[in-house]
């Protein structure tokens, strides 16, 4: 009994590693003008136990709660454009802020995470989504503007702003799922022994 429990445990913990650490974050928002839509993705880590990836530029010193390394270590969006804002790409270097509240729900949804929101700062070209940087309510996919691109050349149809939230989807790890099988087969080869 005591060699399977040893092996059990091993086994789990061969695996926690694989499940453990970065995490890749599709997001998604809709509601600009003529279908036009934000999609991209970020990678991050909760280094710190907060429950929320905190990133705010290149994290250099740490701010309250936050143990001033950068949790978010890749980033990218694209917007598909429209008549008012022409299509953009922005990756890590362009994000100037990111709060994403690990609740499972879309960014800026929730009274609590009120912090929450996507900062990125191109060329004369702002995106700001959530409530942490447009600076309102929590985002109700209604009535609450929970995004905006403003586009400075462009003059004055350089703008659009939408009221739809971030969808925020964790992208499984698929590397986890062959050590997963290999610990549950090994386990059952345990069990039919006995």
């Amino acid at each position: 009994m005591t060699n399977r429990l040893i092996l059990a445990t091993a086994l789990t913990m061969m695996a926690m590693p694989a499940l453990a650490g970065s995490i890749t974050y599709n997001f998604s928002q809709g509601g600009y003008a003529e279908g036009a839509m934000i999609t991209g993705y970020f990678v991050g880590e909760d280094l710190d136990g907060s429950g929320e990836l905190v990133y705010f530029g290149d994290d250099t010193g740490p701010v309250e709660g936050d143990s001033g390394l950068p949790e978010i270590t890749d980033f990218f969006v694209h917007f598909s454009g429209n008549s008012l804002v022409g299509e953009f790409t922005a990756g890590l270097a362009d994000l100037f802020g990111l709060v994403y509240l690990l609740d499972g729900g879309p960014l800026g949804d929730n009274a609590t995470g009120g912090s929450e929101g996507i900062g990125v700062s191109l060329f004369e070209l702002e995106y700001l989504a959530g409530p942490g940087p447009l600076g309102g309510d929590p985002c109700d996919n209604s009535t609450v503007i929970c995004g905006s691109i403003n586009m400075f050349y462009e003059g004055p149809g350089g703008f659009d702003e939408t009221v739809a939230w971030v969808e925020v989807n964790p992208v499984p790890v698929p590397a986890a799922l062959p050590l997963m099988v290999f610990a549950l087969g090994a386990l059952g080869v345990m069990r039919r022994r006995t």
